[in-house]
């Protein structure tokens, strides 16, 4: 008799199966194999008849199907962006692989952002802070034959945006009409020109896109803060540097003085009040008894 392997056989493409028969004296396999044993690595129905000393051939073997399931083929080259700034919105990228049920995606290094999906079709969510080269590959998968070949990987720059300015340096007490105060900031990584922003009647007394400026404070400057954003041709600095300016007033000189008890005798007493002006920030009105202001009338006054 004639026994080999019967029923259906199933295996995954790169496997194979031996089909093999009882001992005799020749052998002839449906697909051309005269040998006893058979490998076996294509799909489809395989039988045998055995010859034996005396040149008797036996029936046909029972017959075996074979089932060759197919792996996930590599995958296509990944499609999608591969060169822009850091903090991007939401980039997509797509590949196919032959024979897949799920794609398994991998993106390296893991903080440089977030695959959303899990399909032939994703999109990477980038983390703001991340810039740099980062690398994208996939494979294919199905239930009968596990994960097939990864895809080529996909280098993707994620060009910086400039560091966030350190410090301000320079004056935070400061006089209406000053002029020539300097306020600087080392120089920021991957920063190319900077944005600076002023208080209200401050101005900018030369250059004002580098690390460090000049300004004038007008006659009615007000207090403020200054601030400063760094910029690349990728953008502004995710954060930015300021420092609080108080700007004290000037005082206004009185435009008279005023008389009271003016017309009556020697001896009763007489108020002087100040007439127009103003004090500035911290000021007092100072009294004298000489137009050259050098014979104090008494104690400061409000």
């Amino acid at each position: 008799s004639t026994s080999i392997i019967s029923g259906t056989t199933t295996f995954c493409e790169g496997e194979n199966i031996v089909l093999e028969t009882a001992p005799a004296y020749l052998y002839y396999w449906n697909n051309g194999v005269s040998t006893r044993q058979d490998t076996i690595t294509d799909p489809g129905d395989y039988w045998v008849r055995i010859v034996d000393e005396n040149g008797c051939f036996s029936d046909n073997s029972d017959t075996t199907t074979v089932i060759v399931n197919k792996t996930a083929r590599k995958p296509s080259s990944i499609s999608g962006m591969d060169d822009f700034c850091q903090n991007h919105t939401n980039t997509s990228y797509s590949t196919f692989s032959l024979y897949a049920d799920t794609y398994n995606w991998d993106l390296q290094p893991a903080e440089a952002g977030i695959i959303i999906g899990n399909g032939s079709d994703i999109e990477i969510n980038w983390d703001d802070t991340f810039s740099g080269t980062a690398k994208l590959s996939v494979y294919g998968s199905n239930a009968n034959c596990g994960n097939g070949p990864t895809s080529d990987t996909l280098y993707i720059s994620l060009d910086p945006i400039p560091d966030n300015p350190g410090p301000i340096n320079g004056n935070q007490t400061v006089c209406q009409g000053q002029s020539g105060l300097s306020y600087a900031i080392d120089p920021v990584p991957n920063a190319i020109s900077y944005t600076w922003n002023l208080p209200s009647n401050v101005v900018f007394a030369g250059p004002s896109n580098g690390n460090s400026i000049t300004v004038n404070y007008l006659t009615n400057a007000i207090s403020g803060d200054i601030s400063v954003t760094a910029i690349n041709p990728c953008g502004a600095s995710l954060g930015s540097s300021s420092v609080a300016i108080n700007v004290q007033t000037r005082s206004i000189a009185p435009s008279g003085i005023n008389i009271t008890n003016n017309n009556i005798c020697q001896g009763t007493p007489k108020t002087l009040t100040v007439s127009g002006g103003s004090l500035g920030t911290g000021a007092a009105w100072k009294w004298y008894l000489d137009a050259s202001c050098t014979s104090s009338a008494g104690p400061d006054g409000p």
